[in-house]
């Protein structure tokens, strides 16, 4: 049986990052009238990547989306291993 792989989502509203292997529930954002705004950030992988706009480090095989940083509205993105 093949498993679905774990992707990273965090929320351009508040910064909440979770691992998960679908999108997570939309209810409980701590800002933006309770619903969380989810973007995909691709899947978990080896690599590290930092944002310097929110500080969120994810590990990911490929570069994650520039869209939805929560501080900055683009992230900036930068390999750190």
């Amino acid at each position: 049986m093949k498993t679905m792989p774990v992707k990273n989502f965090l929320c351009s509203k508040c910064g909440t990052l979770v691992k998960s292997k679908s999108t997570p529930n939309n209810f409980g954002c701590l800002k933006g009238g309770n619903f969380h705004s989810w973007r995909d950030l691709g899947h978990e992988g080896e690599k590290g990547f930092y944002c310097k706009g929110c500080l969120t480090l994810i590990h990911s095989n490929d570069i994650p989306t520039k869209f939805g940083c929560p501080n900055e509205g683009f992230h900036d993105w930068e390999k750190i291993f």
